[in-house]
């Protein structure tokens, strides 16, 4: 009889000793898995990127370093590019000056004329303020586009802008 209490005394007190053990190597609750300001991990290529680590891209200084590699897209109607950056304000606003290597698509014209671009390519979209390209990007997941990133308005573009 007394192997049997030991018995189910140890079986409580292991899995007391597991569930310590698990919660010394969990993070504190609410703690940031990374430092703030710290870098999402790189791919392992451009086309396996994660959602998660492409909105590394609303980074300016991660757009720019992206733009710099080349592979933008260079018209909506190619599956020609590595990724795409739209721009989608209007018409007007884009002729007076838009980042380099931007193509114009309004966003209240991407469910009328979506662009021809892989839905599992990445594409960034950028406004004036945020609100249309946050409109815009909810219409491409809406569509079926998976890598959508938000880079948010225009004033956050430290470099010139194309005329």
């Amino acid at each position: 009889m007394s192997r049997t209490l030991s018995s189910a005394l140890s079986a409580p007190a292991f899995a007391f000793a597991a569930v310590l053990f698990l919660a010394a190597c969990a993070p504190e609750a609410g703690a940031d898995p990374a430092p703030a300001g710290a870098p999402l991990p790189a791919p392992a290529a451009l086309g396996s990127s994660t959602a998660a680590a492409d909105e590394r891209y609303r980074d300016p200084k991660e757009l720019a370093a992206l733009l710099a590699s080349g592979g933008a897209a260079t018209a909506l109607d190619s599956w020609k590019g590595e990724f795409l950056l739209l721009d989608v304000r209007t018409a007007e606003e884009f002729a007076a000056g838009h980042i380099d290597g931007a193509l114009l698509l309004p966003y209240d014209a991407i469910r009328d004329k979506p662009p021809a671009f892989p839905k599992d390519g990445l594409v960034i979209v950028y406004c004036r303020s945020g609100n249309r390209s946050a409109q815009a990007k909810a219409t491409l997941a809406s569509l079926g586009w998976s890598r959508v990133v938000d880079f948010g308005g225009l004033s956050r573009w430290p470099g010139p802008l194309e005329k």
